[in-house]
């Protein structure tokens, strides 16, 4: 699922990410549908062409309710600008 929606970005293949997100995604410290999350990442990567991301440190663990938990160092943006970012898919 990790390298589907990582594919998915950078392809900026957006109608790939709708099924990858849950009902409900706590995106960026908002809680969001999925039809607005996916509505985001449209607008933003009309926005930006050039986007692209890699994972770096990536670790897959159970969490306690028997879900699967990844955590990764995210590098992305346009590939003069990007950033890292430390981010968790539940």
């Amino acid at each position: 699922m990790l390298e589907a929606w990582n594919a998915a970005l950078n392809s900026h293949d957006v109608d790939a990410l709708g099924p990858l997100y849950a009902a409900r995604v706590d995106f960026y410290g908002t809680s969001l549908t999925r039809a607005q999350v996916v509505a985001r990442k449209r607008k933003a990567l009309a926005a930006s062409p050039k986007f692209e991301q890699h994972l770096s440190e990536i670790t897959i663990e159970a969490s306690p309710d028997g879900s699967m938990v990844a955590r990764f160092v995210k590098t992305s943006g346009p590939a003069a600008r990007t950033a890292d970012v430390r981010a968790t898919l539940s």
